[in-house]
């Protein structure tokens, strides 16, 4: 799912994660924030916070959904980099 601001400005992509097994995380998400065309945030979230956030984000209508479909799965591995 993709949700942006009204100008365009954010934009904000939720992207389902894969393990490098193929396993899909049904319960997660991966958020990423970009500001303007670049990337200020990257987190996951579970998916019930993912829903939250529409609703908070569309009920004034100061962002709107442009994409409902899932993204392309990211793949994740819940590691820290180093």
């Amino acid at each position: 799912m993709q949700i942006k601001s009204k100008n365009d400005s954010m934009v904000i992509d939720y992207y389902p994660i894969m393990t490098p097994t193929k396993k899909l995380l049904d319960q997660h998400r991966l958020r990423v924030i970009t500001f303007l065309g670049e990337t200020i945030n990257k987190e996951i979230i579970s998916y019930s916070k993912m829903l939250a956030e529409k609703e908070n984000l569309t009920k004034d209508e100061s962002f709107r959904v442009s994409i409902e479909a899932n993204l392309p799965p990211q793949l994740m591995t819940f590691k820290e980099v180093k």
